[in-house]
């Protein structure tokens, strides 16, 4: 029996497309979750004799749920996307050739500057909800019986942690994307065939 043909040039092209896909819903969905914020809703519990006061937790987001915002934040996306495809000095499908006397551009300036927006709107977000969400939990414990407030003080440290587990994520992948890419300027002047394409790099940026 024949073996089956395998066209690879679709078949990498598919997945650099789907891993593409995939790190703008990471960047997109780490930066809504680090504007979620979990705050607690006083109510009261009326009986025929007295009224008691309680909380339950309810959430927020800092941005506003409009199609003007999703598209600022894509373009955010977009931008971090983009730097970081001209970074890898790689093609969208393919393997990239270097003349031998090309020397690549250094990497800092670019890496630094144009991310800068998306990584300020987000630790801007972060800080903000994650204030909100001590201070939420500073007045629960202070303003309610220890008996009927536990749980809404438990929801709201479940939400403090996941806000931590939110930045330390984005920073350990700061942290890869930034070693990943010293080591491609580092042998720049050796390796002049760059056999990895963009979705190649993503896979080892993002782990997608």
């Amino acid at each position: 029996m024949p073996g089956q043909y395998t066209n690879y040039k679709y078949t990498r092209l598919i997945m650099a497309l789907l891993r593409s896909y995939l790190s703008v819903l990471y960047l997109w969905g780490i930066l809504h979750l680090a504007a979620i914020m979990p705050f607690p809703q006083e109510t009261w519990e009326t009986t025929f004799w007295s009224r008691t006061r309680t909380f339950k937790v309810a959430y927020r987001t800092v941005f506003n749920k409009s199609l003007l915002t999703e598209v600022y934040i894509f373009i955010l996306v977009l931008v971090v996307l983009l730097n970081l495809f001209d970074c890898c000095h790689c093609r969208l499908v393919g393997v990239r050739i270097w003349d031998g006397g090309v020397r690549m551009p250094p990497l800092d300036l670019r890496l630094l500057v144009l991310p800068i927006p998306y990584i300020i709107v987000l630790v801007y977000c972060w800080a903000i909800t994650t204030i909100t969400t001590c201070r939420g939990i500073i007045y629960v414990a202070q303003s309610a019986e220890i008996g009927k407030s536990g749980k809404t003080v438990c929801l709201l440290v479940i939400g403090l942690l996941v806000k931590l587990l939110t930045m330390a994520n984005f920073y350990s992948v700061c942290i890869r994307i930034w070693t990943y890419l010293k080591v491609l300027e580092i042998g720049a002047n050796e390796w002049l065939i760059n056999y990895y394409n963009f979705g190649d790099h993503l896979n080892l940026f993002f782990r997608v």
